[in-house]
């Protein structure tokens, strides 16, 4: 939770911020507080901060203000492609619960899996005000996945080191992950993905 003590017990070096990046703020309360319970719905509380950000910051009026209505369109949603309580979301159904999502509410928005891991991603979307999820198969965050909503990059010695900063849905509040360890660890992992969302041409977002 505090990224230069983090730097200074981890590499060598002096530790400084050389690119503020960007943050957006997103509803960052727990997933067993947004759901009413606690259980395996990591992706849907995810889906559910990022549809309640496009309402609240980005002027989609149509999208209700309340996190625990709009996770509950989410999770019935999410019936359809084979949700439960105790298997979750399969990683690749993220991007169609989300576009359905938006859709009840009545905004079209194109939702996609990226299955490459590159800070150029995060850095992209974050740019554009839009925070987007990763899921992830080992690590820390094994089977779980997080809401991104900013990125900053950071220099200790003589190498760089982006952060992501991250809602993980099982404390409340922001947390933080140095993404060239994380990125490491997941060359040697194998699978994971962000979901990214955006709207089409006719839409606000």
């Amino acid at each position: 939770i505090n990224i230069k003590k983090y730097l200074l017990g981890k590499y060598k070096g002096d530790v400084r911020l050389v690119d503020k990046g960007k943050a957006l703020v997103i509803e960052r309360s727990t997933m067993e507080k947004i759901s009413g319970r606690k259980t395996n719905n990591c992706s849907l509380v995810s889906v559910a901060r990022v549809i309640n950000y496009y309402g609240k910051k980005m002027g989609l009026t149509q999208i209700t203000d309340d996190i625990y209505k709009i996770y509950g369109v989410i999770e019935k949603i999410s019936k359809n492609y084979g949700y439960n309580d105790i298997k979750g979301t399969f990683p690749t159904k993220i991007n169609d619960i989300m576009r359905d999502g938006f859709s009840a509410y009545g905004y079209r928005a194109k939702c996609k899996g990226i299955y490459t891991w590159d800070i150029d991603t995060v850095r992209r979307e974050i740019d554009k005000n839009r925070p987007l999820l990763m899921s992830l198969l080992r690590g820390f965050y094994r089977d779980h996945t997080i809401t991104v909503s900013g990125y900053s990059i950071w220099r200790a010695g003589e190498e760089e080191y982006p952060i992501l900063r991250v809602v993980d849905g099982w404390q409340p509040g922001y947390h933080y992950i140095d993404f060239k360890a994380f990125e490491e660890d997941l060359r040697n992992a194998g699978i994971g993905s962000f979901n990214t969302c955006e709207g089409t041409e006719n839409d606000r977002f």
